[in-house]
C-alpha cells in the first residue's frame, strides 16, 4: 500500500511541473490551440486534486484519534515542502497577476482555459504537500 501512496504523491508532482511548464508556455504566447489537450487534462485533474487532498486530510483524522487532521499533516510536513508549496502558490499568483496585466494592455479576450495551469499548479502542490505527511503517517515495516 506505501508504494501507490510513492507512486500518487510522485503523481502530484509531475502534475505540478507539468502545470509549471503550461504556465511558461501559456505566458510566452503559445496560443491555448497548442495547448489545448494538456490544459484540458489540467483542468480534469483540478477536482481530482481537491478529492485528494480531502481524503488525505481525512485519513489523518483518523489517526489523530479524535484531533485534527489538518494539525496531524502540518506536524509531518517538513519545511522543505512548505517552501516547494509557498514557491508553487507565489508562481501561482504571479501567473495570475501578469494574465491580468497582459489582457489589460493588450485589450484582447484571453481564454479561460489559460487560467487551469495555475490552479492545478495551487492544488496539485497541496496534494504533493498532503500526499508527503500522509506517507509519513503510515507505519513502517519491522
Amino acid at each position: 500500500m506505501k508504494e501507490v501512496k510513492v507512486w500518487f504523491a510522485v503523481g502530484w508532482a509531475a502534475l505540478l511541473l507539468s502545470s509549471m511548464i503550461s504556465m511558461m508556455a501559456v505566458f510566452m504566447g503559445s496560443g491555448s490551440g497548442d495547448l489545448h489537450g494538456l490544459l484540458v487534462f489540467q483542468l480534469l485533474m483540478v477536482p481530482v486534486t481537491v478529492i485528494a487532498i480531502v481524503f488525505y486530510t481525512v485519513q489523518a483524522r483518523a489517526h489523530a484519534a479524535g484531533g485534527s487532521g489538518l494539525a496531524l499533516l502540518w506536524a509531518h510536513i517538513p519545511g522543505i515542502m512548505l517552501f516547494a508549496v509557498a514557491s508553487a502558490m507565489s508562481m501561482t499568483l504571479i501567473a495570475e497577476l501578469s494574465f491580468i496585466l497582459i489582457s489589460m494592455l493588450t485589450e484582447q479576450p484571453r481564454s479561460w482555459l489559460e487560467h487551469v495551469p495555475s490552479a492545478t499548479a495551487a492544488f496539485s502542490s497541496l496534494a504533493l504537500a498532503a500526499a508527503y505527511g500522509n506517507l509519513q503517517l503510515t507505519p513502517q515495516p519491522r
